[in-house]
């Protein structure tokens, strides 16, 4: 706790890893990636919801909180990537348009 520094954050996601090959997939497969990641992202996120909750106000806890906090809005920002990825795939939206991801996080309040 008391040396300079941290280790470098990384995560894998075989999901995304299978993203990335997506072109070589037929478009229902690349589809049918993303509802379980979704729901998966979206059931995780009421865990750090719940310990963001929990702590509110509570002085004592302000470094728990900040923590809870960031793997909920990880959580959330998964949540809209897989809502956004689903529309732009289905056709409703175009690819970037972020009014969906607003709207959703907008949902979520």
């Amino acid at each position: 706790m008391q040396a300079p520094g941290y280790s470098s954050e990384r995560s894998r996601s075989g999901l995304l890893a299978k993203f990335f090959f997506a072109k070589r997939m037929i478009p229902e497969q690349r589809v049918e990636l993303l509802p379980d990641y979704r729901d998966q992202a979206d059931a995780y996120r009421l865990e750090p919801q719940a310990i963001v909750d929990k702590l509110e106000g509570r002085e004592d806890s302000f470094y728990g909180r900040a923590t809870a906090l960031f793997g909920l809005l990880d959580a959330e920002a998964r949540v809209a990537w897989a809502d956004h990825m689903l529309a732009v795939l289905e056709g409703s939206v175009e690819f970037g348009d972020l009014d969906l991801l607003r709207e959703a996080a907008a949902r979520r309040e």
